[in-house]
């Protein structure tokens, strides 16, 4: 990744991701532009293109509640048209309705192999200084495991399997 930008070139690449949104430029479109261009994370990327959203709602002086509405009323004209297509009044239904919160909350879950519980492993300071040799490196080990949020404690014999 490159080096911190200086403060005159961070006002550039805000005026850049600005450029790109009158564009049109979707949010995707713009992450990998600044990547190209900059050679900077897609976390930045985002944080670019938020400073540029708060810029963009300051300047019109309107409350969010208004441009809200202002953006539905826009799409909605999309939905009564004849003249687009179906896959416009598509993307205007679906701004829309996530403009308005109608989309449900994703769900992810997550499961081991073949779909069964994901296994966890205990560490046992005392085996592990068995195994190890090295009490000080037995330590590390049971850091590290707190660290990456495994159990740590007593591990019997036939559990360890």
């Amino acid at each position: 990744m490159a080096d911190k930008p200086t403060k005159l070139e961070k006002e550039a690449r805000i005026d850049a991701v600005l450029l790109w949104i009158s564009q049109g430029q979707s949010k995707g479109q713009i992450k990998q532009l600044a990547k190209a261009q900059w050679d900077i994370s897609a976390r930045t990327a985002e944080r670019y293109l938020a400073t540029c959203r708060n810029l963009l709602v300051k300047e019109t002086d309107e409350s969010r509640e208004v441009l809200i509405a202002n953006s539905i009323s826009y799409y909605r004209n999309f939905l009564t048209s004849t003249k687009v297509s179906d896959l416009v009044k598509l993307r205007a239904r679906e701004r829309m309705d996530k403009l308005l919160g109608l989309e449900a909350p994703l769900k992810h879950e997550v499961s081991g192999r073949d779909g069964g519980p994901v296994k966890t492993q205990m560490i046992d300071p005392v085996r592990a200084t068995q195994i190890a040799g090295d009490p000080t490196l037995a330590g590390h080990a049971e850091a590290l495991g707190i660290a990456l949020g495994l159990p740590a404690g007593k591990v019997d014999e036939e559990d360890s399997e």
